[in-house]
């Protein structure tokens, strides 16, 4: 992924958009669900009651009317109706309802007794042969609930069929229906109120890690890039592990930054010091300064502010269009011999390639960063390998080295100049951001080898944001 792409992904800091908190849209995902399912309970809650309440105001008619039927009786080949006082009291037992009966011969529908416009069902369609029907009528401009029982009167001589009707108004039935539901409705929304603030309670305990987490973020010095040691949910461990490795990136990078400020100070004030001795003595001595040795010493230190800026820029996010990718070796130590024969041939040195190996040696890497670390070997070789004939730039699968026949290395602390001593400081840098290393010897024949560790995990630091 390229480093466009990967600031591709962050918004930027002056957007106008904003994102929505975590714990807002957990509520919301959480919740939000309730609406529908709290609409489809409450039809639910309205059908069951209306069933019950239905049920049993039917019975209570199914019941009158039983109770009409069975004092019915055939006397003479004329029905008599002697109508029960149960039947009466149910019938007026709701003062706000109005109860309609009628006792009908079928199925002529001769009205015996009651109301004689009361309409009769059809016994005969759609009723399967059952002799008791329920259903809903309108009568005088009310809708109603009807109950019809057909029956038959026996005598020793004969038998009539009839029919008893059972009509009431649904007025009751609704008071006690809408009374049920409310007090169903209240249960149900206190329960949503419940269940919204165990999920509030809950989401809040749920981020309580992350806002731990954030407060021992806050409360740390500027400079304890420590990594965080907190018990976290497994779900933010991963937040956690990448802020630790934030933390270590950073500290590396500050770490770089004090030795760079550590080396600028040592670096510059001993050609400084070389140069201001050279300027006293010629104005003690009253001759005229070297023109000439002064300006050598003018573009070392001038190359060496050259190499400090180089290094204070290693492990920057490389831009334009030479980035991390694909590197081959060969092609690369040919391209440095290229540059820097001209240079050796100069100073007295033959500098040459020996290409050892026969795999592909392709790495993946930046490529003027690795131009410019094999350039520093080689400078190095020209200015400070006393007494070098050949130089000889050695490439295999893995790694390029550099050698030649001078006296080699001296032994840490002795008094080599600043340049090589920063020169090999890039060249770990850049070696360091490939994820490499530099070995070196202390013996004869100075040898300088860049070793690729990990290809695969090369140049992520220099695509990461």
């Amino acid at each position: 992924m390229t480093a466009a792409n990967r600031q591709g992904d962050l918004a930027p800091p002056n957007s106008a958009r904003t994102e929505m908190s975590l714990r807002r849209r957990l509520l919301l995902f959480l919740l939000l669900p309730l609406i529908p399912l709290s609409a489809m309970l409450i039809m639910l809650i309205y059908w069951a009651i209306r069933s019950a309440t239905t049920e049993s105001y039917d019975r209570v008619l199914e019941g009158s009317a039983l109770a009409i039927a069975d004092r019915v009786v055939l006397e003479s080949s004329t029905l008599v109706v002697d109508l029960p006082y149960a039947a009466l009291q149910m019938l007026t037992n709701s003062a706000e309802d109005r109860v309609f009966y009628s006792v009908q011969i079928y199925p002529s529908g001769e009205v015996i007794t009651g109301y004689r416009d009361l309409p009769a069902p059809d016994f005969t369609t759609g009723n399967d042969g059952e002799d008791r029907i329920v259903q809903y009528i309108d009568f005088r401009g009310e809708r109603m609930r009807m109950v019809a029982i057909r029956d038959e009167a026996l005598s020793y001589a004969a038998k009539q069929t009839f029919v008893v009707l059972v009509a009431e108004t649904m007025g009751q039935r609704q008071v006690v229906l809408e009374r049920y539901l409310r007090r169903a409705v209240l249960a149900f929304v206190i329960g949503v109120f419940l269940v919204s603030a165990l999920t509030l309670y809950a989401v809040n305990l749920g981020l309580r890690p992350l806002r731990n987490l954030a407060q021992a973020v806050r409360l740390r010095g500027e400079r304890d890039l420590r990594a965080i040691r907190r018990p976290v949910p497994p779900e933010g461990q991963p937040l956690v592990d990448e802020i630790n490795a934030l933390f270590a990136r950073l500290e590396k990078a500050l770490n770089s930054h004090r030795r760079f400020v550590s080396n600028t100070a040592h670096q510059l004030r001993t050609p400084l010091a070389e140069l201001k001795t050279q300027l006293e003595v010629a104005r003690l001595e009253g001759t005229p300064p070297d023109l000439s040795g002064l300006s050598g010493r003018v573009d070392g230190l001038a190359h060496l502010v050259d190499q400090m800026v180089l290094l204070s820029r290693i492990g920057e996010q490389p831009s334009g269009v030479d980035t991390f990718g694909d590197v081959d070796l060969r092609v690369l130590a040919e391209q440095a011999v290229a540059e820097w024969s001209l240079r050796a041939i100069e100073a007295g040195i033959d500098l040459g390639l020996q290409v050892e190996a026969k795999a592909p040696s392709r790495v993946h890497g930046h490529q003027s960063l690795l131009l410019e670390a094999l350039g520093n070997l080689i400078d190095n070789v020209i200015k400070h390998a006393a007494g070098a004939t050949t130089a000889t730039i050695q490439v295999h699968k893995d790694r390029l080295i550099v050698t030649d026949d001078g006296p080699g290395f001296r032994p840490k602390g002795s008094n080599e100049s600043s340049v090589q001593r920063f020169g090999l400081s890039i060249v770990h840098e850049i070696m360091d951001l490939h994820k490499g290393r530099v070995t070196q010897n202390l013996g004869l024949r100075a040898e300088v080898a860049l070793i690729f560790d990990g290809e695969d995990d090369l140049g992520s630091k220099g695509t990461a944001p």
